[in-house]
């Protein structure tokens, strides 16, 4: 999902639906920045 601003449940309500799995944008900066910082140790 494309917006910084959707929620976990917004996540689960799209993933119910489309019968896909789907990713918060958020998260996904979350987890980027997460491996950067550890890289940088």
């Amino acid at each position: 999902m494309d917006c910084i601003g959707y929620t976990r449940p917004m996540r689960q309500t799209i993933a119910q639906i489309t019968g896909v799995p789907a990713m918060l944008a958020s998260a996904a900066v979350a987890m980027i920045a997460r491996e950067i910082l550890e890289g940088a140790t």
